[in-house]
């Protein structure tokens, strides 16, 4: 591993360092909001970022930020979300203690309080959104193949996890998961034909953590809508969760899941096509007003001028957005109404059994993953 500052130790004893990950230049944006949210609400971390063939444009200005120094780790074949044990065993030749951090996420306010005085042996998760599909439990465990433990009240969500050294085992476990070949098999399918044990990487470190082998770790969990707003659709960061971060403190992050709102169109779709069928039509003007009112994307406009260019997209562009957004302010309320009838309609779909997976019973694999 190639640290591009000669000191490797850390900034602060007490607190880890962070790791952001990006082997996409569309996605480049996202890594700047994190650097750039941290830097103002937690500046006493310090950001490692891995982005593989950056442009120099990126590297030049990664240069500039205080809180952040580029990093270049070994390729280890994986892409997307399967990178995360691999990278975090690599840095962790250097640091005992780091933090994953999704180039999606950014800081609303200190967070450090989440990572100080823990235990080594702690790790650090966070919850999968309330409408994630049969949370928890141990059939995921099972179904790996793996004998279980300990019943996870939720799924866990990647997109902040912390680990030490007392990790690596786990993290060596977690990453021939995800190299096994009925994982990688899966992931050559579209995300709705996937078994649900092996939807993602999260699914596989939900099993792992439930099994005999690492249920002795103590869990931590980051709380959707209190700690993370995990905006998956305008549910994922369901009307309670909005209320609560009117009425008291939000969470400290937001998770841009999903589509990213750096990434729609720059000229909302209309509401009705003669030419398409009326659902269809409906559905595309109700993603996209779901993403022009991303609590991510309006929380975002605070570093407009900070990203230049590349914050150009935090302007609302519909009508309806930028009448919402102006009348109500902060990052949870402008959506709101749209978060009331997605939250509706997905505990119609679910109440109705629409759209779920089948529950596993029993192992579907011929032999161990790990």
């Amino acid at each position: 591993m190639n640290i591009s500052q000669s000191n490797a130790a850390q900034l602060s004893s007490e607190l880890p360092v962070i790791c952001v990950h990006e082997d996409r230049p569309r996605n480049l944006v996202g890594v700047k909001l994190a650097v750039l949210s941290c830097a103002r609400h937690a500046p006493a971390f310090r950001l490692l970022v891995n982005c593989p063939s950056a442009p120099a444009s990126f590297i030049s200005w990664l240069a500039d930020q205080p809180n952040a120094s580029r990093v270049e780790l070994q390729d280890s074949g994986s892409k997307g979300w399967n990178v995360k044990p691999s990278i975090l065993l690599q840095l962790l030749d250097n640091y005992t203690d780091v933090v994953w951090f999704d180039s999606d996420i950014l800081a609303t306010r200190d967070f450090s309080g989440h990572f100080r005085d823990l235990s080594p042996e702690t790790l650090v998760v966070t919850e999968e959104p309330l409408w994630g599909q049969q949370q928890g439990g141990v059939s995921r465990t099972i179904a790996w193949g793996l004998e279980p433990a300990r019943s996870l009240e939720s799924t866990v969500n990647s997109g902040l996890v912390r680990v030490t050294r007392h990790h690596v085992k786990m993290l060596e476990a977690w990453q021939a998961m995800l190299c096994h070949p009925a994982y990688v098999e899966a992931q050559a399918h579209p995300w709705f034909e996937r078994p649900l044990h092996m939807l993602g990487d999260q699914e596989a470190l939900t099993a792992l953590l439930a099994s005999v082998e690492f249920a002795h770790l103590p869990l931590h969990y980051l709380r959707r809508g209190r700690d993370i707003a995990q905006c998956l659709g305008p549910a994922g960061f369901t009307p309670s969760e909005r209320l609560r971060a009117m009425i008291q403190v939000g969470p400290a992050f937001i998770h841009a899941m999903g589509p990213k709102p750096w990434q729609r169109e720059a000229v909302a779709p209309p509401l009705w096509r003669r030419s398409e069928p009326v659902l269809a039509t409906s559905r595309q003007w109700f993603e996209y007003m779901s993403s022009d009112l991303s609590p991510y994307l309006l929380a975002a406009r605070a570093y407009a001028e900070a990203l230049r260019d590349d914050g150009i997209w935090t302007r609302p562009r519909s009508r309806l957005a930028r009448l919402l957004s102006s009348s109500a302010s902060g990052y949870a309320a402008p959506g709101l109404m749209l978060a009331v009838f997605d939250h509706c309609t997905r505990w119609m779909l679910r109440a109705s059994g629409v759209a779920r997976h089948t529950r596993i019973t029993r192992s579907v694999l011929t032999e161990r993953p790990f």
